[in-house]
């Protein structure tokens, strides 16, 4: 998680947390070197990067907000097309007793 020394003022009215690689791979449970991969083949898959001139340390701008964006509703439940007094129908293949009655 970020440390305290993160926090970097961006704007004159506004501050946000700047997250190094292990932050982040820890954040979204994934190794540090598919984070470095994914900045190459996948940016879309990783929040906004912070580069700053002159340096090569991968940094990222306020993890937290950027997944809040895929927070996705749980679906409502559909309503069941069965009547409630019919039992649910058997897994597998029919017994060959239910074959022979349905062939009659």
């Amino acid at each position: 998680m970020p440390n305290s020394l993160s926090a970097t003022p961006l704007a004159q009215d506004r501050v946000e947390v700047i997250w190094d690689i292990d932050e982040v791979a820890d954040l979204l449970r994934k190794s540090r070197a598919t984070v470095y991969s994914d900045l190459t083949r996948r940016p879309e898959a990783l929040p906004p990067r912070v580069r700053i001139p002159g340096s090569n340390k991968v940094l990222f701008c306020d993890p937290p907000a950027w997944l809040a964006q895929f927070v996705e509703a749980a679906p409502a439940k559909p309503e069941s097309a069965e009547p409630a007094n019919q039992q649910p129908r058997r897994r597998g293949a029919p017994t060959k007793a239910e074959r022979l009655a349905k062939n009659k």
